[in-house]
């Protein structure tokens, strides 16, 4: 007996352990309810497309958008309006008197109004260069994003299969219930007869009762379970049956599909991205630029008369101070591709690490399984022996429920190593990046 409570004591605390992982909040229910049994597909497709995350691609890609939009704009002509109004001091004049011909001197009130237009013919490729760093820096974001989702639907697995042990553990105890009672309508009829104690009856009535103690603690962890996984799927009914999950038959692959790979290969081309802006940005910038407007004085300084005026011409700008970090900036790129780099090795390598793990429990559990069923059959052969030693009087009942409750506990490890078989499974198909478990 005690090591039956041992082994459902651990059972328990596993349940547990996938209880306590992280939840998020409550989502609205599905309108078609739980008429079928719910599904692994099911739950995770769920909780993606329920959880806040599914917004975050929209907001990514209205974003990277609005980026584009923005950088393309500087390749528009660009039109400005200026005016002035001035006193000063003095004014340029000529010093010299020639006859018949005055020469007015400019007032020292001057106004102007203009309009300049500038369009870029070269900008040293920067537009360019901003729409591919902000096209880099949306896709390692969508790549995160990929990253986050993957992460939930691990939640979710690690819920749904917890809610399956937890249903073979109540279909176990219900079996374990059941056998109890034949005993006890068997030893009761001993007890009338007068060729058993009352103390054997109520041996067997304690075992009952703890085995109804056994069923409320499932049920409790459970109902617990069904409600963490309803927080990220939608309401699910607490009655609602869950449907086992097909074996993965083909478990193979290199793992190199992992979403967590594609984001270091984006966050590493962003960071080449970000060294074309700066070299783009240490370019020189050509424009043509046109100014028509209307002063006084106009073109024509030594004249006191308003008048319109117009100039054209290209001009050229090369900000040379943008080679004082040129070099710097680079070599922070190059260092920030580097981290990239040893973070992808360092994933690929605790990758490899856990689909060996999982290889390695899949073989075990399988060996597991195979011992388990012959464990049950020859604790059935000896329990059905007990229960007629006992009613020839060659045992005692505590003997009896001593093998009764050692083939239920053959039959739950037996549950729970299924359950742990197909888990993990199911983990090393995700460890691989295939998730063929998805419909």
């Amino acid at each position: 007996m005690k090591t039956m409570n041992t082994i459902t004591a651990r059972n328990g605390i596993a349940l547990v352990a996938l209880a306590l992982l992280p939840s998020f909040a409550m989502a609205e229910t599905p309108s078609d309810g739980q008429a079928t049994p719910v599904t692994l597909e099911w739950c995770r497709a769920s909780a993606a497309a329920r959880h806040p995350l599914a917004r975050s691609q929209g907001l990514i890609d209205e974003s990277l958008s609005l980026t584009l939009s923005s950088a393309t704009r500087d390749l528009f002509p660009r039109v400005g309006l200026s005016a002035k109004a001035t006193t000063q001091s003095d004014v340029t004049s000529i010093p010299i008197s020639i006859p018949n011909m005055p020469i007015d001197k400019p007032d020292p009130e001057q106004y102007q109004i203009a309009a300049d237009i500038s369009q870029v013919l070269y900008d040293g490729g920067a537009v360019r260069a901003r729409r591919k760093a902000a096209a880099a820096a949306a896709n390692a974001d969508s790549r995160k994003l990929d990253v986050d989702l993957d992460a939930l639907r691990s939640r979710v697995d690690g819920l749904f299969f917890g809610i399956l042990l937890a249903d073979a553990q109540r279909a176990q105890n219900a079996s374990l219930l059941e056998d109890l009672g034949v005993n006890r309508s068997r030893v009761k009829a001993m007890v009338d007869a007068g060729v058993a104690s009352k103390s054997d009856l109520a041996s067997v009535e304690v075992e009952i009762l703890k085995a109804e103690q056994t069923r409320a603690e499932i049920e409790s962890t459970r109902s617990s379970l069904v409600g963490c996984l309803a927080v990220l799927t939608g309401a699910i009914d607490p009655v609602a049956s869950f449907a086992s999950p097909e074996p993965i038959a083909d478990l193979s692959g290199s793992g190199a599909a992992r979403s967590e790979l594609a984001l270091f290969d984006a966050q590493e081309a962003a960071c080449e991205s970000a060294k074309a802006a700066f070299v783009a940005q240490s370019m020189p910038r050509v424009s043509a630029f046109a100014q028509l407007g209307y002063g006084k004085p106009a073109l024509n300084m030594l004249s006191n008369d308003p008048d319109t005026f117009w100039v054209a011409g290209v001009r050229v700008n090369w900000a040379l101070d943008s080679f004082y970090t040129l070099g710097e900036n680079l070599r922070k790129a190059d260092v920030s591709a580097e981290q990239v780099r040893v973070q992808r090795d360092a994933f690929a390598l605790g990758a490899e690490a856990d689909a060996l793990k999982y290889r390695g429990d899949i073989g075990r559990y399988a060996a597991l399984v195979e011992d388990d069923g012959q464990i049950i059959a020859l604790r059935g052969e000896i329990k059905r022996s007990a229960e007629s030693k006992y009613e020839n009087g060659a045992i005692s009942v505590s003997d009896l429920l001593r093998e009764i409750t050692a083939e239920h506990l053959a039959m739950q490890t037996k549950t729970l190593h299924e359950v742990q078989w197909l888990l993990a499974e199911y983990s090393l198909d995700a460890a691989l990046g295939n998730r063929r478990g998805e419909k």
